[in-house]
C-alpha cells in the first residue's frame, strides 16, 4: 500500500512520469495492489478496440495464446508477481471469454454432453493438486496455476451445470 504524510505529498509523487509508467506497466493501483484487474481489463479493451478496428483480431489470439503460455511458465519464477498484469493474465483471459462468446452455441452444444464429466474432473484434480500427501506438493508447494486453472474449470462446469438443467 501507498504511504504518504500528506495528501499533497501523495500527488506530487504519484502523478509523475515514472509512477504512471509503472502504474501503466505493472496494473498498479493509485491506493491498493488488490485492483489491479481493473486497470487489466480497461487496458484490454482499448487493445480489443483497435485490434477490431485494424482487423488485428487473428494475430491478437495467437499472441494470447503465447502469453498465456508465458505466463503459466513464469509462475515458476520469483518473479511472477510482475507477470500479474493486463498483458499476460488480463488479455489470456479475456480473449478466451471473447471466443467462448463468439462460439458460444458450440461450445455449449459440445460440453453440454460432457458437463459431469468436467465438473469430476476438474474437482479431482483441484484435490489432487492441494492434497498434504500429493506428489505435486512435493514438487512445488503451492502451485501457483493450479488454483486459477482449476477454479476456472469447476466454475465453468457448475454455470453448465445450471444452465442445462
Amino acid at each position: 500500500m501507498i504511504r504518504h504524510d500528506t495528501f499533497q505529498e501523495w500527488i506530487s509523487n504519484t502523478f509523475k512520469l515514472r509512477p504512471i509508467l509503472r502504474m501503466i506497466a505493472y496494473d498498479y493501483d493509485l491506493f491498493a495492489m488488490h485492483l489491479w484487474y481493473f486497470y487489466a481489463v480497461l487496458y484490454d479493451l482499448v487493445i480489443f478496440y483497435f485490434a477490431d478496428k485494424w482487423n488485428l483480431i487473428k494475430y491478437l489470439q495467437y499472441a494470447a495464446l503465447l502469453l498465456l503460455f508465458l505466463f503459466f511458465i513464469g509462475n515458476f519464477a520469483p518473479w511472477y508477481m510482475k507477470l500479474r498484469n493486463f498483458l499476460f493474465m488480463g488479455l489470456p483471459c479475456m480473449m478466451i471469454g471473447r471466443l467462448v462468446g463468439e462460439k458460444k452455441d458450440f461450445v455449449f452444444s459440445f460440453l453440454a454432453r460432457k458437463q459431469y464429466l468436467l465438473l469430476y474432473t476438474s474437482i479431482f484434480l483441484f484435490l489432487i493438486a492441494f492434497s498434504k500427501h500429493s506428489i505435486l506438493s512435493q514438487i512445488y508447494a503451492p502451485l501457483p496455476f493450479a488454483f486459477p486453472v482449476l477454479s476456472i474449470l469447476i466454475t465453468f462446469s457448475l454455470f453448465l451445470t445450471i444452465r442445462i438443467n
